[in-house]
């Protein structure tokens, strides 16, 4: 089931999904599998600090955006896609470490709701969001295949 959701909603959920991910006290040394999609390479190159701290404990980490590849961070693997490619206007987080699982996955609905501060942040998405296990990592699945 997808509720609609403003892009400043999925900032929030994504940042706690990646603060409970990074300090979950049962996952030990083990490494973890962070997958994320970012609609251009500046939207990643703003968000990178964090991808990086989290490839450089030994999580591995796969971004998707349009844009260069090149002069990523160390540990951090991207797949690239054309700018008008569908999928990058898509929302997807998947966070996978021993019993700790979340995913958000959120389509663009090309709409904005009103009343928001910015353009960027009006964006509407339908989001569904999980911390089941099964669930995330059937989320993490797809996005991969």
């Amino acid at each position: 089931m997808s509720a609609p959701s403003t892009k400043r909603a999925l900032l929030v959920l994504s940042y706690a999904m990646e603060r409970a991910f990074g300090t979950d006290p049962t996952h030990g040394s083990d490494p973890g599998l962070v997958l994320a999609m970012c609609l251009h390479r500046e939207h990643f190159d703003a968000e990178q600090e964090r991808y990086a701290a989290l490839a450089a404990v030994g999580h591995t980490v796969v971004v998707a955006f349009s844009g260069a590849s090149g002069d990523l961070p160390p540990g951090v693997h991207a797949v690239v896609f054309e700018r008008d490619d569908p999928r990058v206007r898509d929302w997807v987080l998947a966070l996978v470490l021993g019993p700790y699982a979340s995913a958000l996955v959120a389509h663009d609905q090309q709409s904005l709701a009103a009343g928001e501060l910015s353009l960027e942040g009006s964006r509407v998405f339908a989001a569904r969001w999980t911390f089941r296990r099964p669930d995330a990592l059937a989320a993490a699945r797809t996005q991969l295949a």
